[in-house]
């Protein structure tokens, strides 16, 4: 069969696709004669395209009978509009992807760094003078390689860059920054979000800076300043605790240069624990609407942990070190290197239970039918030990790939 042959049979094979969607769809709504003037054209072409020996006259034919029929009975589906087609298509391809996503592989981004160092939350870059800053052409490589965006909020006047601070027991300096949530817009303001919303102080007057609501501000701070000392933190006539970085602002520059590196975004297998048994040391990822001690503010979300405990397991802290079952806990690289407190991993705390009820060196046994998740990252992770025991029901799946941003994490989750 030349080329041209086998266009006009494809072009007579489309054809009839249209027609006899036309006719499943809109039979009911035509008339008689004009439903088996359709069925009588598509029968014809079928016919035609079942034979052995096929000329070009006889499937032109065909088409040309198929079209004068869906001319008169075809509505909206015919003629042809590309972009009913492309509706069409773009239709099927978003109703498979929800499908994917809900059953099979499901994209996550990883919030905070309660796993840090084996995931990234969001992290951040300081640039304390001007020539640490990258240039403005690196500025739209690094959003695409790293998801970075630049925060920069300008000094109204000259003058030292104080910060207002709580005491805090949870805090390793002792001291935390407070922010308020606020409304904002995302993705060129055309979506809302809700970010979080912080003040320092330069020459006496305030400068608003604004970051995402899971971000971590107080380290950019305590990075770029230094941890707050005694010497350095008086109590202002209205209450508030100031902590006087004894560095300078210039007017009209920068107060504080900073970029927000975007947290690592994976794919979850959504799959495998409606078959299999979550494993120790499995990355999980779970919904936090049905855990009972789950602050209400924080339902609704994804989170992730690594799972320590199984249903009937016993485990106790022996700082660094955390024991399932009387012996240390294996399954997960991370779990070496925090007993060992490798490079950034600092090892596990206790507290198991919820309200931190469990002291050092208690042992907490798992109840029925619920899992234990600890970050990675255990000094700065809110987890089982704060909001206890996980129902199975709320396990999503196991973290399974990191996909961006292009760093050392990509690849296999592990």
């Amino acid at each position: 069969m030349s080329k041209t042959d086998r266009k006009l049979v494809k072009e007579a094979e489309e054809t009839l696709r249209v027609a006899e969607k036309v006719y499943d769809y809109r039979s009911d709504v035509l008339g008689q004669r004009q439903r088996e003037n359709l069925f009588a054209a598509i029968d014809n072409a079928r016919s035609v395209l079942r034979l052995k020996v096929r000329d070009e006259g006889t499937i032109r034919a065909s088409i040309d009978r198929l079209e004068t029929e869906l001319k008169s009975s075809g509505g909206t589906y015919y003629p042809r509009s590309s972009l009913c087609e492309n509706a069409e298509v773009f239709l099927v391809a978003a109703i498979l992807a929800i499908c994917i996503r809900m059953f099979f592989i499901q994209p996550f981004r990883i919030p905070t760094n309660s796993m840090y160092p084996t995931y990234n939350g969001m992290t951040f870059e300081v640039f304390a003078h001007p020539e640490d800053r990258p240039s403005a052409a690196m500025r739209p490589v690094r959003a695409i390689l790293f998801g970075a965006f630049r925060i920069e909020p300008v000094a109204p006047e000259s003058g030292e860059i104080i910060i207002p601070v709580v005491p805090s027991a949870y805090s390793k300096n002792g001291y935390a920054i407070r922010g308020m949530r606020v409304r904002a817009r995302k993705w060129f303001g055309l979506l809302p979000t809700v970010n979080a919303q912080y003040a320092i102080l330069v020459g006496g007057r305030q400068v608003p800076i604004q970051v995402p609501l899971d971000f971590q501000f107080s380290n950019v701070v305590w990075e770029r300043f230094g941890s707050p000392t005694p010497d350095k933190i008086t109590l202002s006539s209205g209450g508030i605790w100031l902590y006087h970085t004894g560095v300078a602002a210039t007017e009209g520059q920068p107060a504080i240069s900073f970029d927000v590196l975007l947290g690592d975004q994976l794919f979850v297998d959504r799959v495998s624990y409606h078959f299999v048994e979550p494993k120790i040391g499995d990355p999980i990822v779970f919904r936090t609407d049905n855990i009972p001690g789950m602050a209400e503010s924080e339902r609704g979300n994804y989170y992730i942990k690594r799972l320590v405990g199984k249903p009937g397991d016993t485990l106790q802290v022996k700082k660094p070190v955390l024991y399932r079952n009387g012996a240390p806990i294996t399954g997960a690289e991370a779990f070496d290197l925090n007993a060992n407190r490798v490079g950034e991993y600092e090892g596990y705390l206790p507290q198991i239970t919820p309200n931190d009820l469990v002291a050092l060196n208690t042992p907490y046994t798992v109840p029925a039918d619920t899992y234990i998740g600890m970050g990675d990252n255990s000094d700065e992770s809110a987890d089982s030990r704060v909001w206890g025991p996980m129902p199975r029901s709320v396990l999503v799946g196991k973290a399974l790939l990191i996909y961006y941003p292009f760093t050392k994490h990509v690849g296999l989750a592990k």
